[in-house]
C-alpha cells in the first residue's frame, strides 16, 4: 500500500489539476489542509465506513487527516480532479468575507456529516470549475494568487447561496465553527495515536467534562468510541485491501501490540482479523 503525504503550500489555500495515471491499489494519504474536490474523470474510492465511491461530475470534500482513497480510471483515460485546498484560518477568512459582503448563513445542525461528503455539481459550479481549469492550463494562478481567491471565494459563495443544506455545504460550516475546527485538528491528528482524552482535551484548551460533551455534541459519540471506530475502521480497509502482516496494520493503527489489536477486534466483529481477511478476499 503506498502512502502519500500532501506537501504543505506556502500560501493558505490552493487550487491544482492533479492527474493519476499509474497509481493502482489503495493509498494512505495524510492532508495537511481540508480539500474540496471536483473529479473530471473517473472514480474516487474513500475508504471509510462504509466505503465512498464518488463518480466523474462530483463535488467531494476531505478534511484534514488521514484518510485511504484509491483513483479509478474509466475508459483509458487517467484519473484527474481539480483540488482547492483550504486551511482552517483561510477557509474562516472567507466565510467571514461572504457572511459581511453577501449575508451568507454559515448556521448548521449539530447533527454529524459524513466523514467524507459529497454530491452531484450543479451547473453554476461544473462551469466555475471549467473556468478554473482553463485557468490552470494557462499557469493564471501562479501568476495572481488573487485570482485564486476570488475562485475560491465564488465557490464556496455557490455552495452555500445555492445549496446550505447539501452535505458538503453542512460540512464547510462544520468545519469552520471554532469548537469544531479545534475539535476536528485534534482528533484527526491523533486518530491513532495513544492520547488519553484528558491529554485532548488539554489540547482543545477545555475541561475534561466540558470537552467530553463538547465532542459527544459534534461527533454523536464518546471520545473513546470515536477513536476506537477510526482505529477499526482501518483495520478493516488494510484486512480488505493489502496484504500487509497483522503485526504492521497494529502498529499503523496505533495498538501496543497484535494481540492487543486481535483482542478488540474480536470484541467488536466476533472474528479475528485474519478471519476477517479470508472472508474478504
Amino acid at each position: 500500500m503506498a502512502k502519500q503525504q500532501t506537501t504543505p503550500t506556502p500560501y493558505a489555500h490552493s487550487i491544482e489539476r492533479l492527474s493519476h495515471c499509474s497509481i493502482a491499489g489503495i493509498h494512505h494519504i495524510e492532508l495537511h489542509s481540508h480539500t474540496i474536490g471536483y473529479i473530471l474523470h473517473g472514480t474516487l474510492c474513500i475508504h471509510s465506513n462504509p466505503p465512498q465511491c464518488i463518480p466523474q461530475g462530483e463535488l467531494y470534500l476531505l478534511r484534514a487527516g488521514c484518510h485511504y482513497v484509491e483513483y479509478l480510471s474509466h475508459d483509458n483515460h487517467p484519473y484527474e480532479e481539480i483540488v482547492v485546498r483550504l486551511s482552517n484560518e483561510s477557509l474562516s477568512s472567507v466565510l467571514y468575507t461572504l457572511v459581511l459582503s453577501f449575508d451568507i448563513s454559515t448556521r448548521h445542525n449539530n447533527a454529524p456529516t459524513a466523514i467524507s461528503p459529497h454530491q452531484p455539481s450543479t451547473r453554476p459550479i461544473a462551469l466555475l470549475f471549467k473556468g478554473i481549469a482553463s485557468y490552470l492550463s494557462q499557469h493564471t494562478f501562479e501568476e495572481c494568487k488573487a485570482m485564486e481567491y476570488l475562485k475560491i471565494q465564488e465557490l464556496i459563495y455557490l455552495l452555500l447561496s445555492q445549496q446550505p443544506t447539501s452535505p458538503v455545504a453542512l460540512g464547510i460550516c462544520q468545519i469552520a465553527t471554532p469548537k469544531r475546527r479545534c475539535l476536528d485538528t485534534i482528533a484527526h491528528s491523533n486518530n491513532r495515536q495513544k492520547q488519553t482524552t484528558a491529554q485532548l482535551a488539554e489540547q482543545c484548551g477545555m475541561g475534561l467534562s466540558t470537552f467530553k460533551v463538547v465532542f459527544k455534541r459534534e461527533f454523536g459519540c464518546s471520545p473513546h468510541s470515536w477513536f476506537l471506530s477510526q482505529r477499526l475502521d482501518a483495520i478493516c480497509t488494510l484486512l480488505r485491501c493489502t496484504n500487509e502482516p497483522i503485526k504492521n496494520i497494529a502498529q499503523e493503527c496505533g495498538f501496543s501490540s497484535s494481540s492487543h489489536m486481535i483482542r478488540v477486534f474480536r470484541a467488536a466483529y466476533g472474528v479475528t482479523p485474519t478471519q476477517f481477511r479470508n472472508s474478504h478476499r
